[in-house]
This record gives structure tokens, C-alpha cells and sequence, in this order.
């Protein structure tokens, strides 16, 4: 049997928007015994290979390497503090550069409607008194909450290592 996996790959040329794809339909829709399928398994290797695995190291080699300088400037030598050290100043440098990034990114993704939708819970509007709304829009990239979570973590590091 030959499966032609170009519909399901996507073509950024054709939809920029990467959520109107059908690997993102049968992502956020299908059940999970879709993805044992030969096509949609081959489809995943092959993203993998060209582009999801350079990308996935690449991000996390970044956000280890601020965790391990902080560590070390921070943790391991709390004797040489101020902003003097060149491991310090790294990690500030770094951790502004990955804010600015976010920051960057979630703007873009807001700019093009890139959007997801957070449901507040119940309790929240009750005790609000109706006065906030019962979904926010926010851009998809702060979906995640990892990604959420480094914005003002990274504002945090910059603001500690490059403060006198």
C-alpha cells in the first residue's frame, strides 16, 4: 500500500499558519490510537528528523544553560556576588535575550490572530462579581505553560544578575 503523507505534512508556502494543518486537526481532535497508524508514525519521524529534533535540543541546550550558569553563579559560588562576574553578566545577557524572545514571539503570534482561548473557572467569575470575562484569547505560544512560566522567570534572572 503507498500513502502520499504531502496533505498531512502541510506546506508553509500554502498555510503559514501552522494550527490549520491536519496534523494539528488530528492532534488537537483525534483519538490517540490515530497516531499508531503507519502514516501519521512516518509523518512524526520525518518532522522529527527534518527540523523538530534541531529545534527541541537547540531550546532546551538554551534554557539548561541559563538554569546551569545561575546555578553556578548564584548557588555554587554565593561569595562572589554582584554583577562583576563574567558568568553573571552571561547569564543576565542570556535570560534577557530569551525574554525579549517570548516577548517577541507571543506579540506576533497576537499580531496574525494566532490565538488560543483560556476558560476561567467557575469559581473565579463568582468571585469577580461578573466583572471578568469568562474566556481570555492570548497568543498560543503562552498556551503552554512552561512558556508562560519562563517570561517572568527570565525578567526575574535579568533583573538579579544585571542589577547593581
Amino acid at each position: 500500500v503507498n500513502y502520499y503523507i504531502k496533505e498531512l505534512y502541510g506546506d508553509p508556502e500554502e498555510e503559514p499558519n501552522v494550527w490549520k494543518s491536519a496534523l494539528a486537526t488530528l492532534a488537537l481532535h483525534a483519538p490517540a490510537p490515530v497516531f499508531e497508524h503507519p502514516v501519521v508514525t512516518k509523518l512524526l519521524q520525518s518532522k522529527w528528523a527534518a527540523f523538530g529534533k534541531a529545534m527541541f535540543y537547540g531550546t532546551q541546550g538554551f534554557y539548561l544553560s541559563i538554569c546551569v550558569l545561575y546555578f553556578y553563579s548564584f548557588v555554587a559560588t554565593p561569595e562572589k556576588c554582584g554583577t562583576n562576574g563574567i558568568l553573571r553578566l552571561l547569564t543576565g545577557v542570556l535570560a534577557t535575550l530569551g525574554a525579549a524572545g517570548q516577548v517577541i514571539l507571543a506579540c506576533r503570534q497576537g499580531y496574525l490572530g494566532l490565538n488560543g482561548h483560556v476558560n476561567f473557572p467557575g469559581w473565579i467569575h463568582r468571585i469577580s462579581g461578573d466583572r471578568l470575562p469568562t474566556v481570555l484569547t492570548i497568543p498560543r505560544t503562552l498556551m503552554n505553560p512552561w512558556n508562560a512560566t519562563r517570561v517572568p522567570t527570565y525578567i526575574c534572572i535579568g533583573l538579579v544578575t544585571l542589577s547593581g
